[in-house]
C-alpha cells in the first residue's frame, strides 16, 4: 500500500480507488513545466527531486503523510 493508504491522510486530501492522492495524473506535467522553465532537463529534475527526498522528509500539510522517505535519511542510498 501507498503511504497515504497506510498511515491515513490529513483532512482535505482524497484518495482514488487505488490509494493514490486524487489528481496525481497531472503531477508529471506540472513538475516538467516548473523545472523546464528553469532550464532543467527531465534527468536533472529527477536527480534534484530524488536527492531532496533522500535527505528530506514528507510534511503532512503537503501530502497528507509525515515522516522520512527512506529508512536512513542521513545517508545517501538507492532506496
Amino acid at each position: 500500500p501507498l503511504p497515504g493508504a497506510e498511515a491515513g491522510i490529513a483532512d482535505g486530501f482524497e484518495l482514488d480507488g487505488e490509494g493514490r492522492l486524487k489528481g496525481w495524473e497531472q503531477l508529471a506535467q506540472h513538475i516538467r513545466g516548473v523545472f523546464g522553465r528553469m532550464g532543467f532537463s527531465d534527468q536533472e529534475t529527477v536527480a534534484l527531486i530524488c536527492g531532496g527526498h533522500v535527505y528530506g522528509r514528507c510534511h503532512t500539510e503537503s501530502s497528507g503523510y509525515a515522516g522520512a522517505w527512506v529508512e536512513n535519511p542521513t545517508r545517501f542510498s538507492n532506496e
